[in-house]
């Protein structure tokens, strides 16, 4: 029996319209894979290209603005913070970050299983928030008025884990254009976490190496790296540099008195000032005994002129002689005698000139009374020791 002519019309034109869609359908589906594949291919090209320059910083602090940076490109952010942990108090402090306040930085501080940071911490796991504003259990805001509503943002926040040992954690926030973190993100910001991890414990073992085992200062040998590094760096953008020389008043005596277990308790309390009175920015090394040595590192938000310079090493001497050392019931005074030099990019002047105009402030400092800052000037006389 023969189907009507109509009915097979019908048939020719479901069974065209049925290959149309699947073609179409196909075509959609392969762009679609074409399109995941092409950024697939940019994504790993952008991390192998990240990773190679990373595992070839050994500076931290030039490591992990890099680091912010590859998170930021490979998952399109524009906040975020890299936090390290602190062994000592088991605390994340953040080290690097991208449109973060400069109060976030002194604020943030969770410990382990706290906050969406310290819970990835302890677990090991990254945490993918889609709305911080919902969020009751994880997500702490440790910045904002707690009387006013939680800001609505997305949150990845990754773990920074070498051999199984947690270094730190990632967070990024605000996805550009104010989309939603996806699990490809997720994925993406893992492998780049791998690779920043192996970055940082590389750096890690470079800065023990080149950090003195009490002070926790950089050591003289760095120092002097450092320091011709960083003038080549501020001649070629024209920036002036500033070098702070200083030492303990007295520190031959204080030892005599007290012993060496003293002195190198007020050594390490010396240290401590200087890190908490100085920039993250400045490098910071003992040069040797009992003597410091600060390189102010130039920034384009303010001029290193003398007064300015004179006034950081000012407000050093202080907190040093009002931190007295508590010993045995005993509150020992300590004093330092400052030498400050600024540099203009002078030719004429390399790393050992520099270093020996500071140490003539220094001992024009010490000649003049001790317990004072003195800036160096062109007419001063030879070093005497």
């Amino acid at each position: 029996m023969s189907l009507p002519y109509w009915l097979y019309v019908v048939i020719i034109i479901f069974a065209s319209a049925s290959i149309a869609y699947l073609l179409w359908f196909s075509v959609l589906f392969f762009k679609r894979k074409t399109r995941e594949l092409e950024r697939l291919n940019s994504d790993m090209k952008l991390i192998q290209d990240i990773s190679k320059d990373i595992t070839a910083t050994l500076e931290m602090r030039e490591l992990l603005p890099q680091i912010m940076d590859a998170f930021a490109k490979s998952v399109n952010v524009s906040k975020g913070s890299i936090m390290l942990m602190n062994e000592d108090i088991q605390t994340l402090e953040i080290k690097a970050g991208i449109g973060l306040s400069r109060r976030a930085y002194e604020v943030v501080r969770p410990k382990l299983a706290e906050g969406v940071a310290g819970v990835v911490a302890a677990t090991c796991e990254s945490v993918l928030i889609d709305d911080t504003s919902k969020e009751k259990y994880l997500y702490l805001d440790f910045i904002s008025d707690p009387t006013k509503s939680r800001p609505k943002e997305t949150l990845l926040c990754l773990p920074l884990i070498f051999k199984g040992h947690v270094l730190g954690v990632v967070s990024l926030d605000k996805k550009v254009g104010g989309g939603k973190f996806s699990e490809y993100d997720r994925r993406i910001a893992s492998i780049l976490a791998n690779q920043a991890a192996v970055a940082i414990q590389n750096a890690k073992l470079y800065e023990n190496a080149v950090t003195d085992g009490l002070t926790d200062l950089y050591i003289h040998k760095y120092f002097h790296h450092r320091l011709e590094k960083e003038m080549e760096r501020a001649r070629r953008f024209d920036q002036i540099l500033s070098l702070i020389m200083f030492d303990i008043d007295h520190f031959k005596n204080f030892n005599d008195d007290y012993g060496h277990q003293v002195g190198d308790a007020a050594l390490v309390q010396l240290s401590k000032i200087l890190k908490n009175t100085m920039r993250t920015t400045d490098i910071l090394a003992r040069y040797g005994g009992e003597e410091f040595a600060v390189i102010l590192v130039p920034d384009p938000k303010f001029e290193q002129t003398p007064e300015v310079v004179k006034t950081i090493a000012e407000r050093l001497r202080r907190n040093v002689e009002n931190t007295p050392l508590e010993f045995k019931g005993k509150k020992l005074k300590i004093t330092i005698s400052v030498g400050v030099v600024s540099w203009h990019g002078e030719r004429k002047i390399d790393k050992d000139k520099l270093i020996k105009m500071a140490d003539d402030a220094l001992y024009k400092a010490k000649r003049d009374g001790r317990n004072r800052v003195c800036v160096w000037e062109e007419n001063f006389p030879q070093t005497i020791k």
